[in-house]
């Protein structure tokens, strides 16, 4: 069965963004099974036609129903060469809510900072969160902290010190929205309250301008870091965070449709034509990645998108060719082209590229590969080769377990903060009650060039990975260039990587790249 445009993106938008905040650690998940996995909740048209842009709620600090549970560390590392002291905390803040009067969670964030620092008041701070709904920060941790996982051995639970760390550069605070990780609504409190666009925006929000204010830190050159859907709720918080007074919004794998079948054939495309490449497959095969892309760029927004938009216009003899032409690049049969309109989408891909050999791709990262047999018996998003679940993930089980016990471990060990709670990676409860109050073609971009035109310090980061079909670059770039964001202070780069553009050999690449958009705010 074929799915609509609108319906295939609600379905594979919150499944496989959510999927990205299983990678790297074996992240579990809570409050969901098996059979909720594969039903989404209704959105109906008068859900649509009320949806109204998010207006700013005034900061009004909440007092502390109890006493914050907070807990500071001393450490030492060496970072980008340097020899650097700092300080890990990782706490409660108290978060309002929806009456912005009394406080009704408690979102647990962990902050490194540089210590010995000549005028603190003045360092950059980043702000870092990933997406979901319903992921914690762990997998941003394992590319950017100052102590990692040891990727050799993931299910050790080792941590190791990363070199690479821009805390040299930048404090970093990473931040767990409320239901996941050891966030929580407190005792007898609503969590749904925290579980829409709005709801998840503001809590956002109201914990950066508390912890700018209880550090000092109102001069601070401040930056937020969102990755997949965290990227949309950047874009939300650009809509009513404008009193944030930020310096940098950067975007990692960002979501957002470019609007229409055709325009999302055409920006998926050089995604499925470099992934071609890589498993030997079409005329690319065996070519240098950024070279593949581009000519495949040049390909989708020309001859491609001219045919696709010509529908039913398109003779049968042009038709037949551009046919031809599809298949040559992809390393797919003619006849599956035509029988897919033209336009074959993520599934038709991953599933019929290796299908001569077995297999499949991976969605998140589509080098990946996997038996073809085997994975279709997962339910998404865990039929995805890509994904690493760690020892003690169960595939068709994603409530086992319930808690990261590897990010537990060492926030209890290294850093000191010891709960009772679990540690929740990914909250899959809170994936599917989520209440999105936009559009889900809504564009995170939109919102950010509104902000960069009104605030000219302001510059945007946006990443992604030339390998991920999740949230495809060059939809990223297309969404970008019609958005009016001033490019003089807009910088784009394309990793050869998958959704997550800091693992691997690009944990030192994507680091560089934070840290060279964060030094000019030094100067």
């Amino acid at each position: 069965m074929r799915h609509s445009g609108y319906g295939r993106k609600v379905w594979a938008g919150a499944m496989m963004t959510a999927a990205a905040a299983i990678l790297a650690t074996g992240i579990g998940a809570v409050g969901a099974s098996a059979q909720e996995l594969t039903q989404v909740p209704p959105f109906s048209i008068n859900d649509l036609m009320a949806l109204k842009p998010a207006s700013p709620v005034p900061y009004v600090a909440v007092a502390a129903p109890r006493p914050a549970h907070v807990v500071s560390t001393r450490h030492k590392g060496r970072f980008d060469g340097q020899a650097i002291q700092y300080t890990a905390t990782v706490g409660e803040t108290f978060i309002p809510g929806d009456d912005n009067k009394d406080a009704e969670a408690a979102m647990v964030t962990i902050a490194y900072v540089r210590d010995g620092v000549r005028d603190p008041a003045h360092r950059p701070v980043a702000f870092i969160f990933n997406g979901g709904p319903g992921a914690s920060s762990t997998p941003l941790q394992g590319g950017l902290a100052p102590r990692i996982p040891d990727k050799s051995d993931i299910d050790s639970g080792r941590y190791i010190d990363n070199p690479d760390s821009v805390l040299d550069a930048v404090d970093l605070v990473f931040i767990d929205p409320i239901g996941t990780g050891f966030s929580r609504a407190l005792s007898g409190k609503p969590v749904e309250q925290y579980w829409s666009t709005r709801g998840d925006a503001q809590s956002v929000r109201y914990f950066i301008q508390t912890w700018l204010r209880e550090h000092h830190r109102e001069t601070s050159p401040r930056y937020i870091v969102g990755e997949s859907y965290g990227t949309a709720r950047a874009g939300h918080i650009a809509e009513i965070g404008e009193d944030l007074n930020l310096d940098g919004i950067v975007l990692i794998s960002s979501t957002g449709s470019p609007g229409g079948e055709d325009l999302d054939a055409a920006t998926r495309f050089p995604t499925f034509a470099t992934a071609a490449a890589f498993h030997g497959k079409g005329r690319d095969a065996g070519k240098d990645a950024r070279q593949v892309f581009d000519d495949n760029v040049r390909f989708a927004e020309g001859p491609y998108l001219a045919a696709l938009v010509k529908g039913d216009r398109l003779s049968a003899e042009e038709r037949d060719a551009m046919a031809g032409e599809i298949a040559d690049r992809l390393g797919l049969p003619k006849d599956f082209i035509l029988a897919h309109n033209l336009r074959p989408e993520n599934y038709d891909f991953m599933l019929n590229l290796l299908k001569a050999e077995g297999q499949r791709t991976g969605q998140l990262d589509a080098r990946a590969k996997g038996d073809l047999e085997t994975y279709a018996k997962r339910n998404p998003p865990y039929d995805d080769p890509s994904m690493s679940l760690g020892a003690k993930g169960t595939p068709n089980t994603p409530t086992s377990p319930a808690s990261n016990e590897v990010e537990k471990a060492f926030l209890a060990h290294e850093l000191g903060y010891e709960s009772d709670e679990g540690y929740f990676g990914l909250n899959l409860k809170m994936l599917f009650n989520f209440k999105h109050d936009v559009d889900f073609n809504w564009r995170p971009m939109d919102a950010i060039s509104k902000l960069m035109h009104t605030q000219a310090k302001l510059r945007l980061l946006l990443t992604g990975g030339l390998y991920d079909i999740t949230t495809p670059f060059h939809t990223a770039e297309y969404n970008l260039s019609h958005a009016d964001v001033p490019r003089d202070r807009t910088t784009v780069r394309g990793l050869e990587s998958g959704h997550e553009v800091y693992g691997g050999k690009n944990i030192v690449v994507f680091n560089q790249i934070l840290r060279d958009f964060v030094r000019p705010a030094e100067h």
